[in-house]
């Protein structure tokens, strides 16, 4: 697949923005924890995600050309935020674990790099919706990639931290997940039905998300398990088996995984270039 680079690129920074918000969001209601492992695994995404959009460039070593047209270039304007955040989430990790107690700094660092690495997403899915790719040139595309932050950044956190979340803050990321999976369903939905609608590359964007309907089905299953796990804890408002926690990030994340991978896989150009 040779969208390989952009689809680790934009998971991975999309799940590195998420965490570092989650773990912020989850301080707020139990000052008392950190989150190193999952603040460690955010700094981690960012760098990989960082190391994969190097690769999608058509000459990696000429990257730092790609930043000098910040006054007209979506891709410009990405590449320094995502530097940004990604220099803000490994500084992050070094006040957590080496300066535990400059906690005004490390929560300063951590607001400032939400900020940064929402703004980024946003860069990013311009990017897309200014492309000559029908399929993209959507709402949905901003409604995916934001959805993407919520789930992954609350999945990270429930498989790297979930005996030190609060039934509170439990609570809270259920509500985010499923405020995001199902917004994300409304949109899209409405957008596989515009599609089907269109003539030239949206109607062969259409024809190939048939074709991989098992795929879309398996998406959706696991998005909906995902979100129907956080629902049934809170329902129930009982102590439910840490092993039920790390099954529900996984699933999320596979969800995710599978999206993105159609995302690109019912792209068609309809003409040479981005617009």
């Amino acid at each position: 697949m040779k969208e390989l680079p952009l689809l680790l690129f934009t998971l991975c920074m999309q799940a590195s923005v998420g965490t570092i918000i989650m773990i912020m969001v989850a301080k707020h209601f139990q000052r008392d924890r950190e989150f190193k492992s999952a603040a460690l695994v955010a700094a981690l995404l960012s760098v990989a995600g960082l190391l994969a959009s190097f690769f999608h460039l058509g000459t990696p070593a000429n990257a730092f050309h790609a930043i000098t047209n910040l006054g007209s270039s979506w891709m410009s304007r990405e590449i320094l935020f995502t530097s940004a955040f990604a220099a803000l989430a490994v500084l992050y990790v070094f006040f957590a674990f080496k300066k535990p107690g400059a906690k005004g700094a490390i929560n300063i660092i951590g607001w400032t790099a939400g900020v940064i690495g929402l703004i980024d997403v946003f860069m990013m899915s311009k990017i897309y919706t200014s492309s000559s790719v029908a399929v993209w040139q959507d709402a949905s595309t901003f409604v995916e990639f934001y959805a993407s932050v919520i789930i992954l950044g609350a999945a990270v956190l429930f498989l790297t931290s979930p005996k030190n979340l609060s039934g509170l803050t439990i609570s809270y990321l259920g509500i985010g997940v499923l405020t995001a999976v199902a917004v994300q369903a409304a949109f899209t939905i409405s957008h596989y039905i515009n599609l089907g609608m269109m003539d030239g590359p949206g109607a062969v964007s259409a024809s190939l998300l048939s074709d991989m309907s098992g795929l879309v089905i398996a998406q959706w299953l696991f998005l909906i398990l995902g979100a129907g796990f956080l629902m049934f804890s809170k329902i129930l408002e009982k102590k439910i088996n840490f092993t039920g926690y790390y099954i529900t990030g996984t699933v999320l994340c596979l969800g995710l995984i599978i999206g993105r991978y159609l995302f690109y896989a019912i792209s068609v150009a309809s003409r040479v270039g981005l617009s």
